[in-house]
């Protein structure tokens, strides 16, 4: 009876053995097809969390839209769509923003004034919508429309 309990047991947990020794390099365990889209989703929502935080750290006066009258000094507001890629030098990517992942071929950033409630500000500084646009190749970006990966959105206002 017990050696039939202790071949239960080991035969039940053989793919926690597997991926063990996965992790230790002894053997190689290959993910399921199952797994490849959740990882890739999981990599492009940290991306967008990531990106999603610095720009809410940044100056109103870089999404401010072109009615906006700025105030003196002001830094000039960032153009209406930006494209983000793996590699690190890719203007206009500001100063500390976050790489887009390696998997993934670029991702898009997108500014548009976002509807007022009530009587418009004095200055004309509207709320604006952040929207990014995650893509896993260039032909999903090239695509028309654009197959979006993964799409994140935020609003940012004066402050």
């Amino acid at each position: 009876m017990s050696v039939l309990v202790l071949a239960v047991a080991a035969v039940s947990s053989w793919g926690v053995v597997r991926v063990t020794l996965g992790v230790m390099g002894s053997t190689r365990v290959l993910p399921s097809q199952e797994d490849r889209p959740a990882r890739l989703r999981t990599i492009a929502m940290v991306y967008v969390q990531a990106e999603t935080e610095f720009l809410r750290d940044q100056p109103y006066e870089l999404f401010r839209n072109a009615a906006c009258v700025p105030p003196a000094g002001a830094p000039s507001p960032l153009p209406d769509s930006r494209t983000i890629t793996p590699a690190s030098g890719t203007p206009p990517r500001l100063s500390n923003e976050p790489l887009v992942p390696q998997p993934f071929d670029s991702a898009d950033v997108l500014l548009a004034d976002e509807p007022a409630v009530g009587p418009l500000p004095s200055d004309s500084c509207l709320p604006r919508r952040v929207t990014i646009n995650v893509y896993l190749t260039a032909a999903d970006r090239a695509a028309s429309p654009p197959n979006v990966f993964l799409r994140g959105e935020t609003a940012v206002a004066p402050r």
